[in-house]
């Protein structure tokens, strides 16, 4: 897979960070967070056909979708398996599982979604031919259990394919390398698996699947304030403040200088998506 490259659209809100994905209907937010996805959505079409290829999905399957959110691959996983298969989505969050219902509606999806917990899903055993989830490990309570519960629910020899961010791999071009580690780690610490990313492999082996592939798909953003809206850097660098780690001036003065680069066009920001393909054996 090519490179991502993250151009601005959709700015959500001055208070929006990736974290909140834990607690959506919390959040007070749902907006910021539907929005986010919208933005993200065009962004990562090439890496979620990628998976959904990758579950070789035939004409009357079953799949299931978890942590679907707004319902945006749906429609993929509908054409994959026709009119005579089922497509199931699932997510924490009432308003996701809401938008996801209207676009059901809208496109006339044979799809069913409902709202539900990663960690027990309401289906029996072995009742899909393929599962996936995409970007939701890393906000869960204990994604070794989710993923169990994405095998217990995949019949065996069928498929299965995991895609999760990692704070800990993201690189900024800036001055001030001492504060620049501190905000990154900042960053990384308020993400409650921050890490799962480079750990996706391992999980997959100790839950016991089988022809297991990394593939890692490098992210590009040039665009400071679309960074700042994918993480809400600016809100992160006022928590980080307020918490000591960082004092005011070297905060601001690190902001500064990634806006001056980014009215300079060198802003240059980097991350990994790390995708994991495999089989219930």
């Amino acid at each position: 897979m090519q490179m991502v490259h993250m151009p601005r659209r959709h700015p959500v809100s001055a208070g929006f960070h990736l974290a909140g994905f834990r607690d959506v209907d919390g959040s007070q937010e749902a907006d910021a967070y539907l929005a986010y996805l919208d933005s993200v959505g065009e962004v990562f079409r090439e890496v979620i056909r990628f998976g959904v290829d990758s579950l070789r999905l035939r004409a009357g399957g079953a799949v299931l979708d978890v942590g679907c959110g707004h319902g945006a691959c749906l429609p993929l996983l509908a054409q994959a398996v026709g009119s005579g298969g089922r497509v199931a989505g699932i997510d924490a969050s009432a308003a996701m599982v809401a938008a996801a219902q209207r676009r059901v509606a809208l496109q006339g999806l044979a799809a069913e979604v409902q709202r539900g917990d990663a960690h027990e899903l309401p289906f029996g055993d072995g009742v899909f031919d393929a599962a996936r989830i995409d970007r939701v490990l890393m906000f869960l309570r204990d994604p070794r259990r989710a993923l169990a519960e994405l095998k217990r629910v995949v019949r065996p020899g069928g498929r299965i394919c995991v895609a999760e961010g990692d704070v800990g791999t993201h690189a900024i071009d800036a001055d001030g390398v001492a504060t620049t580690h501190t905000m990154l780690a900042a960053l990384s610490d308020r993400s409650p698996h921050g890490w799962i990313g480079r750990r996706l492999r391992a999980m997959c082996v100790d839950a016991g699947l089988a022809d297991i592939e990394l593939n890692l798909v490098p992210i590009l953003s040039t665009s400071y304030a679309e960074w700042n809206d994918r993480l809400g850097v600016e809100s992160q660098a006022a928590l980080a403040v307020s918490g000591g780690l960082v004092n005011a001036v070297a905060a601001a003065a690190w902001l500064d200088d990634l806006r001056t680069r980014d009215a300079q066009g060198r802003f240059t920001a980097t991350a990994l998506l790390f995708v994991v393909t495999a089989t219930r054996p």
